[in-house]
């Protein structure tokens, strides 16, 4: 530990520096808004210094004895070095007469340290730590300084256990009286560990886990806690340390919500709505001249709408799991009496929740009307978010649900009709207003019994007889309940899924924890052990690889087969308007435009993979529009099934290898993305038209920017995206990357890559030397290039364009695999790359270079020597051996903002040096931080993983009660408020 302070004259050198610094910051001529707050924290701070040291000096205490008092606790001795240095440092900066910005900068680092110190300081004084309880003085005394084991640590752990906080806080001052005494709390057997915080933090006491950190921080922040001390660089005081983590003990896995009560029938859905030109209605035909769109259209984002209130996806979402929470029961409160019902969690297994509209205690007079307004209420909700989905063009008359049948290995896709839920909510409401009589209950046990039809499939013997004169008055009501309750819950936990595309796990906003099932028990708790009405992750055959993800499916089914796959039963207008977008291809020759020959999606195509039309199948390699015979229809439901497996196969891959390595290309075949290039730019359309279809809500997360681009319109190139700065060069010759212009990429690889692809394009000598083609990518005056060429030349840049970046595509950060795979556009092959395995830490930085829906990544490998002031430099030899790794990134860096958030653009941002910043999605837990700067100007971020649980980054991106600070790639060239850096990943000895 460090030499502390002595007590009195450590106050009185901080008074003065105080005042020499407050001397200086009114002499500056700044109206800032840090300037003054600064002006008034050290006013406040110098308050309580004189305060402090007019105790030490009534209290008669010596120097020596208040600095053992204060070192023995390490927090005024840490407050008081903290504001010396920090003082000192602001002084010479202000007596320097440095910059405008410089000193900005200096009081914007300063007012927080001030503020943090202060704090420490304030409660040094709340709590009276100087003044010694003369009780526990006179206990001291008589005992030896051998006995701190004895005295403190043991009885300080019980005491933390039992929730004893009077206890923890007189045993803790005792500390500073052994001390006194003469004793050493400097083996580790008499240190404070992390199980005193531990057991404060399991008896959920934020008062206790506050003091505990504020007398030991350096104690208990280790081990399991050692993340705590993130939480500080952040800007996290120990009260909101304290706070969060008795939240995520008291709360998890929930992270409660506050929703406004939502008024009775305040909005309503259109059963029979459609938008405009939608999947149901037909969509529109696509025109195939060629087009560079110009304006500045936001392709990254999902919806385009300037009426709606729902920006973007996540904000979607974010409605959509509000009002349907977990099977309509919201998180809304720690008592558990304003849920809806109750949600428990598998003894055995925590990602299976059982979810219950049952009460426990009712102070009713009948339980059954409390049930009933429990259901209308989930109801209701569920009625206004559809509402507000169609008010915004996102939904039609209908959603979808999955259906899982394991008897025949398949998953269906079901269509939910707004008119059945509208039947439900009538149903509901007049059980709840009438008498009770049999033809009621008939007729709502009727209604709810059709939907789980719908969407399990349910014999209705199975889950409760129509003919309810069977039963007595008060079963057959409470089973008609219980249906409707199923009913409900389904729908409300079908509205949620179709909102993320079925993709699983089940983890709304709310929930900290990923979930594989959720069993649904209506009002009957005790159905726990029978076989529920459930819905959980099941994975799919080959459309699984589109979507990426296993599948949210509704089953009654108890216990599903391990690692089987389903294949998908779904018609193609469910498909467009549940994994959309996507189009049609149809046949421009025939009277039928619902006869379809074949439906583009995901970046694939699906396509009948017999003559018969019965199977279909999905993939990612192109196909000629010739070769589809076979027509289907849009509303008839088709199988997409794996291929068959012949185990009968006498194939030897290694014998076939030799023969096969002159086919074999690294990043797919020319031919195959020149068939895609011309099909999209509309030379190889011919007879077959293209239909499109707006309002297509893009559910699924996971379609990148990238994804958005390769699969835009036929016909169609982004100007802002050849503007965004995308591209990604490596140096061969030292591994150096940095970010350039999409078209300035193109035009460097474009010449290997066409005239490589065989027959070379008619008209490609006259693009590359008549219009110079590749002057006009690298310049900014593109649009006007383009639009003066002739049409046969537009389509073939349209062509080449697409080619390219279909062959880039797959470069970039390969999550599957865990490596950056870098094209090199060599001349005489230009269809290889480099794969460089990211497994360790030396190329964490890459993972932020993922795909995104607001990132995007095209790598290759350029001759140029790039060098960095990392110290990575040129090898100064002709011929190099590539080193398979990328040692640094050059790019810009600007504040992450989500679709809510605005700030004042002409304000300037920058990064500051004692601020962890978040970096790519908070799922990658990636950590940005600037280090020291060296002798040149350019700034350094080192990448490091965060060590904050994933639960807790949720939790703190949820609660916003602290500011989180999240930075993302500078993304076109117009942008101004960002900052230039070099990525590197953090070194043991970076400072």
């Amino acid at each position: 530990m460090a030499e502390a302070i002595s007590g009195a004259t450590s106050f009185t050198t901080v008074l003065q520096l105080s005042r020499t610094v407050l001397r200086y910051l009114v002499g500056i001529q700044d109206n800032s808004a840090d300037r003054k707050s600064l002006i008034r924290e050290i006013s406040y701070t110098r308050g309580v210094l004189s305060t402090l040291n007019e105790i030490v000096g009534d209290a008669g205490i010596s120097d020596g004895t208040t600095a053992a008092t204060i070192q023995s606790l390490g927090l005024l001795d840490d407050a008081l070095r903290v504001l010396k240095t920090t003082l000192q440092q602001l002084a010479a900066t202000l007596e320097r007469s440095a910059s405008a910005t410089r000193i900005q900068s200096e009081v914007k680092k300063t007012l927080k340290i001030i503020e943090h110190e202060r704090s420490r300081l304030s409660l040094a004084l709340e709590k009276n730590y100087i003044a010694i309880p003369e009780k526990i003085r006179n206990n001291t005394r008589a005992s030896p300084a051998s006995q701190v084991d004895q005295t403190v640590e043991r009885p300080l752990l019980l005491a933390a256990q039992t929730s004893d906080t009077a206890s923890v806080k007189l045993l803790l001052d005792a500390v500073k009286l052994l001390l006194e005494a003469g004793a050493s709390l400097e083996s580790k057997s008499n240190s404070f560990d992390t199980s005193i915080l531990r057991k404060a933090v399991e008896r959920m006491d934020v008062q206790m886990v506050q003091d505990i950190l504020t007398y030991s921080f350096a104690d208990v922040a280790r081990d399991d806690y050692y993340w705590l001390h993130e939480l500080v660089e952040m800007g996290y005081q120990y009260p909101d340390i304290a706070q969060l983590l008795v939240l995520e003990k008291r709360e998890s896995p929930w992270i409660f919500i506050k929703i406004k009560p939502t008024e009775r029938l305040r909005s309503t859905f259109v059963v029979d709505l459609h938008q405009a030109f939608c999947v149901h209605q037909g969509g529109n035909e696509l025109t195939f001249s060629p087009r560079l769109i110009v304006e500045d259209e936001d392709i990254r984002h999902i919806t385009n709408r300037p009426n709606s209130d729902l920006p973007g996806l996540n904000s979607i979402k974010r409605e959509v799991a509000a009002f349907c929470g977990l099977a309509g029961d919201i998180p809304v409160s720690s008592d558990r009496q304003e849920w809806i019902g109750s949600v428990t969690f598998d003894a055995e297994d925590s990602a299976v929740a059982y979810v219950t509209y049952e009460i426990k205690i009712s102070q009713t007079t009948s339980i059954i009307q409390d049930y009933l307004l429990r259901v209308e209420a989930a109801l209701e909700r569920l009625v206004n978010i559809i509402a507000r989905l169609q008010q915004n063009g996102l939904c039609c008359n209908s959603f979808t649900t999955l259906k899982l049948s394991t008897e025949i290995g398949r998953v269906e896709a079901i269509q939910i009709p707004l008119s059945i839920i509208s039947l439900l909510v009538d149903a509901v409401s007049c059980l709840r207003s009438s008498e009770r009589k049999r033809e009621i209950l008939d007729s709502a046990l009727k209604v709810a019994q059709e939907i789980l039809d719908l969407v399990y499939g349910v014999e209705r013997d199975r889950a409760a007889p129509f003919d309810l004169k069977i039963l007595d008055l008060e079963s057959a009501e409470r089973t008609t309940v219980q249906n409707c309750a199923l009913a409900t819950q389904s729908l409300c936990l079908g509205l949620l899924s179709y909102s993320n595309a079925h993709a699983g796990p089940i983890q709304p906003f709310f929930l900290s924890r990923a979930l594989e099932r959720v069993n649904l028990l209506g009002i009957e708790m005790h159905l726990l052990s029978l076989s529920p009405f459930s819905a959980q992750l099941v994975e799919l055959t080959c459309f699984g690889q589109m979507i990426g993800n296993a599948v949210v499916a509704f089953t009654r089914t108890k216990k599903l087969t391990r690692n089987r796959k389903y294949d998908l039963l779904v018609s193609p207008e469910d498909l467009i308007d549940t994994w959309g977008p996507g189009r049609f291809v149809i046949d421009g020759s025939s009277s039928e435009v619902e006869q379809l020959c074949a439906i583009e999606i995901g970046g694939g195509i699906i396509r009948p993979t017999v003559d018969d039309a019965t199977l279909f199948h999905w993939d990612r390699h192109p196909v000629d529009h010739e070769t589809l015979k076979t027509r289907f229809d849009s509303r008839t439901k088709i199988l997409i099934a794996a291929t068959e497996l012949n185990e009968l196969c006498p194939l030897d891959q290694f014998q076939s290898w030799p023969v096969c390595t002159n086919s074999m290309k690294n990043l797919g075949t020319c031919q195959d993305y020149w068939r895609l290039a011309q099909m999209q730019a509309g030379s190889q359309a011919g007879q077959y038209i293209m239909l499109q279809f707006n309002g297509t809500w893009v559910k699924q997360d996971g379609i990148t920017l990238k994804d958005r681009q390769l699969n835009a319109a036929p016909g169609t190139i982004y100007l802002p995206f050849l503007d965004s700065l995308w591209g990604l060069q490596v140096s061969l010759c030292t591994g150096v990357a940095r970010r350039v212009l999409i078209r300035e990429m193109l035009a460097d690889v474009m010449v290997a890559y066409v005239e490589n692809r065989l027959p070379v394009p008619p008209l490609w000598k006259d693009l590359l030397n008549d219009h110079a083609i590749l002057r006009h990518f690298r310049e900014p005056n593109l649009t006007t290039w383009f639009q003066k060429l002739p049409p046969e030349l537009q389509t073939l840049v349209v062509h080449i364009v697409r080619y390219i970046l279909g062959i880039l595509g797959d470069t970039g950060y390969d999550r599957q695999n865990d490596e950056l795979v870098i094209a090199w556009p060599f001349p005489e092959d230009p269809f290889r790359c480099f794969r460089i395995p990211c497994r360790n830490d030396l190329h964490l930085w890459t993972k932020a270079l993922a795909d995104s829906e607001d990132c995007a990544t095209f790598a290759y490998i350029t001759p140029k020597c790039l060098e960095d002031t990392n110290g990575q430099s040129c090898r100064r030899v002709p011929i190099v051996q590539w080193q398979n790794r990328a040692v640094s990134l050059n790019t810009a860096v600007c504040q992450h903002q989500s679709s809510k958030e605005t700030r004042d653009q002409a304000v300037p941002w920058i990064l500051e040096p004692d601020i962890p910043y978040w970096i790519g999605k908070p799922s990658l837990g990636l950590k940005a931080q600037v280090l020291k700067p060296t002798t040149r100007l350019e700034m350094r971020l080192s990448i490091t993983r965060s060590l904050i649980p994933e639960s807790f980054r949720r939790r703190m991106l949820n609660l916003q009660r602290i500011p989180v600070h999240r930075i993302r790639e500078k993304q076109q060239s117009m942008e101004t408020n960002a900052t230039q850096v070099l990525i590197i990943t953090a070194r043991k000895s970076d400072p």
